[in-house]
């Protein structure tokens, strides 16, 4: 099912390239539990990464199914992430705010399958696997070891012949770290499992071949029990419609219902309070701003006298309205504008004009 043949893999170029790998020769049957063991910076990760196809090697030639990686176009590449291979990691990534059952439920979706056959799988799985208690557990509140076998869980529901796995036991305690090996154990049997670990007692416990490597070599190749080569094809089943997957999501969203509409209605509240405040401040500025500043548009024509006070050296002012045809000879010389009757130029800026003791208002 996999082949690699003279496989390297150089990092940069001239006197500071690294070469990560160096003619690796290795072939994978479609089932067992392969493990890959070696020090720090030997090529493991390197090596998992191109099986999985997600890097390329500097040269050697590549055989999934029979066919040369090298000659696989990216939409090809794209379809073997989604249907050949399941990855299960060192850190677990699962989604936050969501149960359990929803981060399996998830790529079961995404990779075309129908809401029914997913809502059967899961719940099966689950009890399969002796978590179906953690089915409907938010995935925050789980310990270590439950959200290594939840992720397991989404890694294996996909039915992808192959799982890789880095380093999948490294943050689990002694007891989760064998419960994930058992399980991982009983999956070989059906499917190809090749993980990258440091714990050599655990391979030497439940790997069917152990393949050591060291500066980027394979320096011995282990096999310890003889797998069975199953019947096994790349699939490469149709994603979901659009619109099917739109309503998923709006499912998903909706069985947070509460919070989200806890959430809306605060967003509407604040919104609401701003445009108000808004609003009236704009209103309020448009109204009162006429009154405190003068209007470049508007010219107000009227007639001073002075009244002299006598034995005084203080002088009476009194405005009048000019004759019109006063204010039109001022006005000629501004063609574009016209004359209108108004006795605001008359009052003061702050002073009130009295008639028979009551205000008079324009």
């Amino acid at each position: 099912m996999i082949e690699l043949i003279h496989i390297s893999k150089v990092f940069g170029s001239g006197p500071n390239a690294c070469k990560a790998l160096e003619n690796v020769n290795l072939t994978f049957n479609s089932s067992g539990l392969v493990v890959i063991m070696g020090p720090s910076g030997c090529g493991k990760s390197t090596l998992l990464n191109i099986i999985a196809l997600l890097d390329r090697p500097t040269s050697g030639k590549y055989e999934l199914f029979g066919k040369k990686t090298s000659e696989f176009s990216n939409r090809h590449i794209e379809s073997h992430y989604k249907n050949t291979f399941a990855y299960l990691f060192q850190h677990f990534y699962l989604l936050e705010g969501f149960s359990a059952f929803d981060n399996v439920l998830l790529p079961l979706i995404n990779d075309g399958y129908s809401l029914d056959e997913a809502r059967y799988r899961i719940p099966a799985l689950f009890a399969t696997f002796g978590i179906a208690h953690l089915l409907n557990r938010p995935v925050e509140t789980l310990s270590g070891g439950e959200s290594q076998r939840v992720a397991l869980l989404r890694a294996i529901a996909k039915k992808s012949p192959i799982i890789l796995g880095d380093e999948p036991t490294g943050a689990l305690d002694s007891r989760n770290g064998v419960l994930l090996m058992e399980t991982l154990k009983e999956i070989s049997k059906q499917k190809l499992v090749i993980i990258v670990t440091h714990d050599r007692q655990l391979a030497l416990s439940y790997a069917d071949r152990i393949i050591d490597m060291d500066n980027g070599q394979i320096v011995k190749d282990q096999v310890i029990n003889i797998t069975p080569a199953l019947e096994c094809k790349a699939s490469h089943k149709k994603a979901p419609a659009i619109i099917k997957t739109f309503l998923w999501k709006f499912m998903m969203l909706a069985r947070k219902s509460l919070t989200w509409s806890l959430i809306s209605l605060v967003v509407g509240i604040i919104t609401t309070i701003l445009t108000i405040g808004m609003a009236e401040g704009t209103s309020n500025l448009c109204r009162d701003l006429p009154l405190e500043t003068a209007d470049a548009r508007i010219f107000y024509f009227r007639t001073q006298h002075v009244l002299p006070l006598e034995n005084t050296p203080l002088n009476l002012i009194s405005y009048e309205r000019p004759l019109m045809s006063e204010a039109q000879q001022v006005a000629s010389s501004f063609p574009e504008s016209y004359l209108d009757v108004s006795f605001k130029g008359l009052l003061g800026e702050l002073g009130t004009l009295f008639v028979d003791g009551q205000p008079l208002t324009s």
